[in-house]
């Protein structure tokens, strides 16, 4: 893990409000790749910076015991003027970052694994926005290296 600083940025695709109780935002999450995936949203997103894709953990109500809304999508270049019928973006403000990397088999559970670390690791959170970063590291689900990045006061 270490600490970063993050530009401002933007990220446009489809977003969701969820919360972490009962397992919700594991099932809603879950639909929202299959979504992002079956729709080809990142190759309909005007303004694409990046084919990185972005999984985008904003506007919480508390912290991560409340409600958030995910974004899943791709960088750009700003807000788009207009955006495909469904499609959300929203600008960060960048900040202080904490990397965390999860590293192994996507499907094996790697990514709640490194949240539940995170969620139990005592440290000051914004909670402002949190990303995972999908990139050529990860395109390899059997071993991929995905990067966390907590908003750290």
């Amino acid at each position: 893990m270490k600490k970063v600083q993050v530009e401002p940025f933007y990220v446009a695709g489809l977003a969701i409000r969820t919360h972490n109780t009962d397992g919700q935002a594991l099932k809603d999450i879950q639909a929202l790749w299959g979504r992002f995936f079956n729709e080809q949203v990142a190759s309909k997103v005007p303004g694409k910076i990046s084919d990185d894709v972005y999984s985008v953990y904003c506007e919480y109500e508390s912290d991560h015991t409340g409600a958030y809304t995910t974004l899943l999508g791709v960088r750009v270049n700003g807000l788009p003027a207009e955006l495909p019928e469904g499609f959300r973006a929203l600008a960060f403000e960048g900040g202080t970052y904490t990397i965390y990397t999860a590293k192994g088999n996507i499907h094996e559970g790697i990514i709640g694994q490194t949240w539940e670390h995170i969620w139990n690791t005592a440290q000051d959170r914004r909670f402002t926005a949190d990303f995972e970063v999908y990139g050529p590291r990860s395109a390899d689900t059997a071993n991929a290296e995905v990067d966390i990045y907590i908003a750290i006061k």
